[in-house]
């Protein structure tokens, strides 16, 4: 079943920010997995302000498959360059959190998943993933 949308947050007119997901992924107001401060800061404010995520979230389409849902995602990252998406945040170090490779496939191989581990780090389960993982790639 294609139960997977791409959905988009905004501020006014302006699209602050793009993700994908399934079930209420996109109205969610607390902390998700993936989510990072500058994001859950945002939600808070506009709730702060007496707003609720209907009066924020669009999905832009439903009824994608993972692989579709994603594509689209990335597409429109890369178009719009949304300030709340790391990827295209300009005030986004991807050098501020290093990642001790070693350890984290230490970790791995006693079992610990990339969900406890990125928790214990600080950081999103999918950069644990792609750190143990980039190697491979």
């Amino acid at each position: 079943m294609d139960a997977y949308y791409v959905y988009v947050y905004k501020e006014g007119a302006d699209v602050v920010y793009v993700g994908m997901g399934q079930k209420g992924r996109a109205w969610n107001c607390g902390y998700m997995k993936g989510e990072t401060e500058e994001r859950q800061a945002w939600k808070n404010k506009q709730m702060e302000k007496g707003k609720l995520p209907c009066d924020w979230v669009t999905v832009v389409e439903r009824g994608l498959s993972k692989t579709e849902a994603k594509e689209l995602e990335e597409f429109m990252i890369a178009e719009i360059k949304p300030r709340l998406n790391k990827l295209h945040n300009p005030k986004y170090d991807h050098r501020r959190i290093p990642l001790d490779l070693k350890k984290i496939k230490q970790l791995r191989k006693a079992g610990v998943s990339y969900a406890k581990i990125a928790l214990k780090l600080g950081v999103s389960t999918m950069t644990v993933y792609r750190q143990c993982n980039k190697e491979a790639a």
